[in-house]
């Protein structure tokens, strides 16, 4: 999550199906503010080196983002980790972001 303030906030990550729900959790949310939801596939894309793109340069495009309008930003985000992968993605990739009226 993004917060007006810019301060990013991982808000947690569970896996859950109809019938096996899992943790539960609630945090306040205020205008402006960003969610981004995305699938492994994203943040496990791989350089031709083997190195995964992982959390922190996501969490860094994100804050390079975070005022522009949430089709930018998804833009953005999928335009970066497609060029660090050299477009050869290993796993398919959903990228949500969502913006607090």
């Amino acid at each position: 999550m993004a917060r007006t303030s810019g301060s990013i906030r991982a808000a947690g990550c569970w896996a859950f199906s109809n019938s096996n729900p899992s943790k539960r959790g609630s945090f306040q949310l205020a205008p402006g503010d960003r969610i981004l939801l995305y699938t492994d596939g994203v943040t496990e894309a791989r350089d031709g080196a083997g190195i995964e793109f992982g959390d922190s340069r996501l969490i860094e495009v994100l804050q390079d983002c975070r005022d522009a309008d949430p089709q930018i930003a998804q833009e953005k985000i999928f335009s970066t980790v497609e060029q660090f992968c050299g477009g050869n993605w290993e796993d398919d990739a959903t990228l949500i972001v969502l913006s607090v009226e």
